[in-house]
């Protein structure tokens, strides 16, 4: 996609678009804030965008409260992933590009994805929102998954939604689900752990997490704009929903649970994984070593400049590797087509 031209009112602010751009598209709300000037006092005012997508121009319109989301062309897709991050730490940026290359692995041509993170993620290449509120708690979760949703409603018509999160590795068949009925929740129960020390495929209890699960768009809306107005008041609610019929599956590969360490944990599931079995290896995942790159080394052990692998590489990519910039040269079953 190529910003040609975009005028706030009268106001030139086509490079000032330019810069919203992540990858081929844009989702931003319109306001003066944005551009730093109003031009027309007291006026309602649209930002007006021309740009070229596969060749063909096209012209968007939108109002001043509203999302710029360009492309404008709807999704042809019924099933959307939304992943939420607190990325606003420095040692969760490897984990955080880490399940998103995962994802997107995954979700080809089978899921769309938005993302609502507190940071700008780069080379992110989905969809991407950044959260209005940077704060610990229910609340600023809530809000996130609430804000994916209501944007999500303008570029697609949606049947399913999957919750994602930034600190699970997610596998590819991971939304090949049957479809389901209404007032059910279906979640996988095909799940691991994987710490520092290795794989821990045993759990201690066998919990029904947020992030393994998928509802119907609409019941997900429901549910959490009125977890949303609960949290306003108190800050905290079981947001897994209880009140619908619980559904299982297993996928066909594990999704992998990662605790980075204490105080970097996303979830309050962390630690149902057992310490009394952990592994090297893990049939699909492969050697745990693969994957010390996802962890933040000690202060004194952390080098001044990181940069993360290619994404190409990150699934199979060791720290050491990272750092030296070399890629590793995967094995032709475990490759990664993205």
């Amino acid at each position: 996609m190529k910003i040609l031209s975009a005028h706030w009112h009268d106001l030139d602010v086509t490079e000032k678009v330019k810069q919203f751009m992540m990858g081929d598209m844009i989702s931003v709300p319109i306001g003066n804030g944005l551009f730093g000037n109003d031009p027309a006092p007291e006026q309602k005012k649209n930002l007006t965008v021309v740009y070229e997508v596969d060749g063909k121009v096209e012209v968007s319109v939108t109002g001043e409260g509203d999302v710029l989301n360009i492309p404008e062309k709807k999704s042809k897709l019924d099933r959307l992933g939304i992943f939420y991050s607190d990325n606003g730490v420095a040692e969760k940026q490897n984990m955080v590009q880490a399940s998103l290359n995962r994802i997107k692995v995954a979700a080809k041509d089978k899921c769309d994805v938005v993302v609502s993170s507190w940071r700008p993620i780069a080379n992110c290449p989905f969809r991407t929102y950044i959260s209005p509120m940077q704060n610990q708690g229910h609340l600023n979760q809530v809000t996130q998954i609430v804000q994916c949703l209501l944007n999500a409603e303008k570029i697609g018509n949606y049947k399913y939604v999957s919750f994602l999160e930034h600190d699970v590795l997610y596998p590819e068949g991971y939304f090949d689900y049957s479809d389901f009925e209404e007032g059910a929740v279906l979640t996988n129960m095909n799940y691991i752990g994987l710490s520092k020390e290795g794989w821990q495929p045993s759990l201690t209890q066998q919990d029904s997490p947020l992030h393994q699960m998928t509802m119907h768009f609409k019941e997900a809306k429901e549910h959490f704009l009125r977890l949303w107005r609960k949290a306003i008041v108190i800050n905290h609610n079981i947001l897994e929903p209880k009140e619908l019929k619980s559904l299982t599956r297993k996928t066909e590969h594990p999704s992998a649970h990662v605790f980075l360490g204490e105080g970097l944990h996303f979830t309050n599931h962390y630690n149902i994984y057992s310490k009394e079995d952990i592994r090297e290896e893990e049939k699909y995942w492969g050697n745990k070593e693969n994957y010390s790159y996802i962890f933040p080394l000690p202060i004194e052990q952390n080098p001044q400049e990181q940069s993360l692998p290619p994404e190409n590489n990150i699934v199979e990519l060791s720290r050491e590797k990272m750092l030296n910039r070399q890629a590793p040269k995967l094995p032709e079953d475990k490759s990664i087509d993205i």
